[in-house]
C-alpha cells in the first residue's frame, strides 16, 4: 500500500487575508507541503435561532467576494486553496483519507459554537497536531494579562490601563512558495444560492457600496487615512448616518479577518 502525503492545513476562518496572516506565516515556515482550507459549514447556514438564520444575504454574499479574494491572491502566492460546503468534521476525514495530515494551523477561538466545531475536528483526527494563534486582536494576550487581571466592563477602564506604553507587534509578511502542491480533490464553485439566498444587486444608495475581501479592505484603508484623511474629521463625523465617509467603515474587513487591526495600526499612527 502507498503510504500517503504528509501535508499541513491552514485552516482558515475569520482570518481571510495574506497580509499579516500568522497562520500562513508559521505554515510556510515549516518543511512539509501545506493547503489552505476554506469550509462553508452547511450546518452554520441551515441552522436558525428564533426563527431566523444565523447569517443574512448581505453578509453571506461579502463573505463569498472574500473568499473570492482571497483564492486570488493565494493563488499569486503559489499556495493551493480548498474551497468545499458541507459539512467540516466530515470534510477533514476525507482530506485525512486521502493525506497524512500532521498539522493544522487556525485561529486560536474563544466563543462556544467555534470551540465545539474545532473539538470536532479534533476528535476526528487524534494523531493530528493544532498550532493556533490569536491573530483577530491588536495587542497581545500575554501582554494585556500582564496588567489586568481581569478585562474591566468599560472600555475606557481597559484603555487607561493599557495604552501606555504598549507594544504592537510587526506586520508579518508572507513569501510566495516556490512549488505549487497539486491536490487530488477539487474545490467547488459556491454561490449565494449554494448557501440558500437569490442573487441581488446593492442598492445605489447604499452607505455601505463595498465588496468583500483583502484587496477591497486596503482600498479603503489607504483611501480614508491617505488620499482624503477622513480620518481627521472622524470625531465629527461619527455618529452620522448618509453616505460611506462619516466613519471608516472598517468592521465589515475586520469582522472576517480580511484585514488584520495591525495592519491598520501604523496607518492610524502616521
Amino acid at each position: 500500500m502507498q503510504e500517503k502525503q504528509k501535508i499541513n492545513i491552514v485552516w482558515f476562518k475569520n482570518d481571510l487575508r495574506t497580509k499579516d496572516q500568522i497562520s500562513l506565516f508559521k505554515a510556510s515556515q515549516e518543511d512539509l507541503p501545506f493547503i489552505a482550507l476554506y469550509i462553508f459549514d452547511e450546518d452554520f447556514y441551515q441552522k436558525k435561532q428564533f426563527g431566523f438564520r444565523k447569517i443574512g444575504k448581505f453578509r453571506a454574499k461579502f463573505l463569498l467576494e472574500s473568499v473570492q479574494d482571497l483564492q486570488h491572491n493565494l493563488a499569486e502566492l503559489n499556495i493551493t486553496f480548498l474551497i468545499k460546503f458541507g459539512k467540516t468534521k466530515e470534510i477533514f476525514e476525507k482530506l485525512n483519507e486521502h493525506y497524512s495530515i500532521q498539522k493544522i494551523f487556525c485561529e486560536e477561538e474563544f466563543t462556544q459554537e467555534e470551540i465545539d466545531l474545532e473539538k470536532s475536528v479534533a476528535s476526528a483526527l487524534s494523531n493530528v497536531k493544532f498550532e493556533k494563534s490569536y491573530s483577530q486582536f491588536l495587542l497581545e494576550p500575554d501582554f494585556v494579562f500582564e496588567r489586568l487581571e481581569k478585562i474591566p466592563a468599560l472600555f475606557t477602564t481597559f484603555r487607561n490601563k493599557v495604552e501606555k506604553n504598549f507594544s504592537v507587534r510587526k506586520p508579518l509578511k508572507i513569501e510566495k512558495i516556490r512549488a505549487f502542491f497539486k491536490l487530488e480533490i477539487p474545490s467547488e464553485k459556491i454561490d449565494l444560492e449554494k448557501l440558500g439566498f437569490e442573487d441581488f444587486e446593492t442598492h445605489p444608495d447604499s452607505a455601505f457600496p463595498f465588496s468583500g475581501g483583502e484587496n477591497a479592505a486596503w482600498e479603503r484603508l489607504d483611501y480614508y487615512f491617505e488620499e482624503t484623511q477622513l480620518v481627521k474629521d472622524y470625531k465629527n463625523t461619527r455618529n452620522g448616518l448618509v453616505g460611506s465617509d462619516y466613519s471608516s467603515k472598517f468592521s465589515a474587513w475586520i469582522a472576517n479577518g480580511s484585514i488584520s487591526a495591525v495592519s491598520i495600526y501604523p496607518k492610524s499612527r502616521s
